[in-house]
């Protein structure tokens, strides 16, 4: 992305999230960001990648989206001048969709992901996408999907925390389990499957 003329607080987070380490499992891929949410924004697709199993460039278990905005003046109801807005999305077994507390329990993913994160004015969605298949495709398979959104305030430029709050979740919307030790900075993962942009879904 383009830093030229970025004020020094933003450049300060820039450089948390490159700092920040992620596993071997998920791939992030910086994207173009919304020039209207903000004066200044960066936007992160990320998705897992292995881990799981079944996994392909055509199935992926869990992907989504980060997006970093700042404005030096702050917006109506941020309470900040940063803001990060979040997308997950990922697969659910059909069964376990008809749970009434699986939207409940989507949202504890992101509370807990956040636990030892200050943040202020957390607020997000869950929705459960459910399809069924009839006539000539009766054969194909009920399918069912989990979508995250969730925004929330920094209270700091050391926005490298926030990421890894969101990779969190995405981890766990992909079944993987603690993060092992063999972490891999950010910068080495960027750039890399560019193809699979296309098809990721951004937050607005």
């Amino acid at each position: 992305m383009d830093t030229q003329g970025a004020p020094e607080r933003f450049l300060a987070a820039l450089h948390a999230l490159k700092a920040t380490v992620i596993r071997p499992e998920i791939e992030l891929i910086e994207v173009p960001a919304p020039k209207r949410a903000a004066p200044f924004a960066v936007a992160i697709d990320g998705s897992v990648i292995a881990g799981t199993d079944d996994v392909d460039a055509n199935h992926l278990p869990a992907e989504g989206t980060f997006l970093l905005l700042y404005d030096p003046e702050g917006q109506t109801g941020w309470e900040s001048d940063f803001r990060v807005v979040t997308y997950v999305e990922a697969d659910l077994n059909p069964v376990e969709a008809r749970d009434p507390l699986v939207s409940a329990m989507a949202w504890t993913w992101v509370v807990d992901a956040l636990g030892h994160v200050p943040v202020r004015t957390l607020s997000g969605t869950v929705s459960i996408i459910t399809s069924a298949s009839f006539g000539g495709l009766q054969q194909v398979p009920n399918a069912a999907r989990v979508e995250i959104r969730a925004s929330w305030s920094p209270t700091s430029e050391q926005v490298g925390s926030h990421l890894a709050a969101w990779m969190a979740i995405l981890a766990t919307a992909g079944g993987l389990e603690q993060v092992p030790s063999d972490v891999t900075l950010l910068d080495s993962h960027r750039d890399r499957h560019a193809h699979r942009n296309s098809r990721r879904r951004r937050p607005h």
